[in-house]
């Protein structure tokens, strides 16, 4: 250490000639001390930390689950989204799973997506008097189609634009004979929604080994719910996809639900889920900790999804 602290020292106040005159043997220690310092750049790139390693295997809590005591669990698997070109297929590279007793609640939330909309005068009185001489809109042909918008125009038409800005106008009158103007209320149809799902469970370690499984568990769920930096080229300005997680309830799903690719979009871990925080005396490690998981889906559900064979009817 004395010597690296010569040779800095050196370095600070010497030009370019100087340190060409340096020994031979200070110029070896510069030259180690060099790649050292480069190696430690480099390894600031890399994550740290004791479980890191279990960053790209599979976990489990607690220890014997699957077994005749534990035998229905949920199981994470993660998958790092990567497209080597904009001509090549996505394809999921693995980077581990967590396996989990099945949450304290299990529900299927499916929604779509719909609007309320007003139409305006003109338009709903023109629809509702062409819709008196036709049957179901769902029946229309193309031809008939162009009809009716050729009758909605004309009836719209017949109403007389005067009257219509007399409805306008005189609403408040209207409202004193206990009227009111017909918005002609319609609902749209806009999309389906990506579902979401919540799970939560309370995780006691009988042991000081389910302890670290725990910590490594609540770290990886951390780990692949977040973007990392782009080095290089992009000097920063970059951030990677977050990690894709597959989700599977196990022995079988038959009778429950199945799930599209996710995204973790919140984790909750509260180490006071007993009413305050407790630690073992010899680790010093959370006798208990209460996981919330919020999971976004990132794919839509079809009707084709529901007639697809490995969809269990």
């Amino acid at each position: 250490m004395a010597g690296a602290g010569n040779i800095a020292t050196k370095l600070g106040g010497l030009g370019t000639e100087a340190v060409t005159s340096l020994r031979n043997s200070d110029t070896a220690k510069l030259a180690a001390a060099g790649i050292a310092l480069m190696g430690l750049a480099r390894n600031l790139d890399t994550p740290t930390g004791p479980d890191f390693s279990a960053f790209g295997t599979s976990l489990y809590f607690p220890n014997d689950l699957g077994s005749d005591k534990y035998p229905y669990y949920i199981s994470f698997s993660f998958r790092k989204y990567e497209r080597r070109s904009i001509y090549d297929r996505v394809f999921l590279k693995d980077t581990g799973m967590i396996r989990l007793p099945i949450p304290n609640q299990l529900v299927d939330n499916n929604n779509v997506d719909y609007s309320i909309a007003d139409q305006s005068l003109i338009f709903g009185a023109g629809v509702e008097n062409a819709l008196k001489e036709t049957k179901a809109i769902s029946d229309w042909s193309t031809g008939q189609v162009e009809q009716i918008a050729q009758k909605i125009g004309n009836a719209a038409a017949g109403l007389g634009a005067g009257a219509l800005v007399g409805l306008g106008t005189n609403n408040q009158t209207l409202q004193l004979a206990g009227l009111v103007q017909n918005p002609f209320l319609t609902v749209m149809f806009k999309s389906p929604t990506f579902k979401r799902h919540q799970f939560s469970w309370t995780l006691n370690p009988a042991n000081p080994e389910e302890s670290e499984t725990m910590r490594s568990i609540i770290n990886k769920f951390k780990y692949h719910q977040l973007p990392d930096i782009v080095f290089g080229a992009a000097a920063g300005t970059l951030l990677t996809y977050p990690d894709i997680c597959l989700v599977g309830l196990y022995p079988s799903s038959r009778y429950l639900y199945d799930f599209k690719p996710c995204v973790i979009e919140s984790m909750t871990v509260d180490y006071s889920s007993d009413g305050q925080p407790a630690f073992f005396g010899m680790t010093d490690a959370p006798v208990t900790a209460k996981i919330i998981l919020n999971l976004l889906e990132i794919e839509y559900w079809t009707k084709n999804d529901i007639l697809n064979p490995e969809y269990k009817l």
